[in-house]
C-alpha cells in the first residue's frame, strides 16, 4: 500500500514538473508567422533585469510585478522581441533572389521587394502570402 501511494505522488510530480517545462514553451506573443515564447520572454527579462545599477543597488526588479521598473522594463522587453520578429520576417524576404536574364527589371523587382518589406513591418498580411505574392509577381516577370 504504502509503495503505490508513493509510485502515485512520484506520477503526480512527474506530470507537474513536466507541464512546467510546456508552459515556457507556449506562444504568448504572434508576430507575422513568428511565435514569441515565455521562455524567449523571461530569457530576456532576465538579462535587463537581472545586472546595472539595479542590481548593484540591491533591487529585486522581479519581486512586485506592479512597481514602475518591472512595467517599464516588461514593456520594452516587449518591444524588443516584436522587432526582432519582424526583422527576421523582413529578412526572409531578401532570401528571395531570382535568376533574371536581364538588369532592366531590376528597378521593378526593387518596388516588389521593398513593398513586401513594407507590408510585412505594417502588418498588412501575414508573411507567407506576401512571399508567395512577390513570388509570383516576379515569375511574371520572367515570363515576359
Amino acid at each position: 500500500m504504502r509503495g503505490k501511494k508513493l509510485l502515485a505522488t512520484l506520477a503526480v510530480s512527474a506530470v507537474l514538473f513536466a507541464g512546467c517545462g510546456l508552459k515556457s514553451q507556449e506562444a504568448i506573443i504572434k508576430v507575422n508567422d513568428k511565435k514569441i515564447t515565455q521562455a524567449q520572454f523571461d530569457k530576456m527579462f532576465d538579462k535587463q533585469s537581472g545586472g546595472g545599477m539595479l542590481a548593484a543597488m540591491g533591487i529585486d526588479v522581479k519581486k512586485d510585478k506592479n512597481s514602475f521598473i518591472y512595467l517599464l522594463i516588461k514593456e520594452r522587453v516587449i518591444n524588443e522581441l516584436i522587432v526582432k520578429a519582424r526583422v527576421i520576417s523582413a529578412k526572409q524576404l531578401y532570401k528571395i533572389k531570382p535568376a533574371i536574364k536581364s538588369e532592366r527589371n531590376q528597378k521593378e523587382i526593387n518596388t516588389i521587394v521593398n513593398t513586401a518589406v513594407q507590408q510585412i513591418l505594417l502588418n498588412k498580411n501575414t508573411t507567407e502570402k506576401i512571399l508567395d505574392d512577390v513570388s509570383n509577381k516576379i515569375k511574371l516577370m520572367e515570363e515576359n
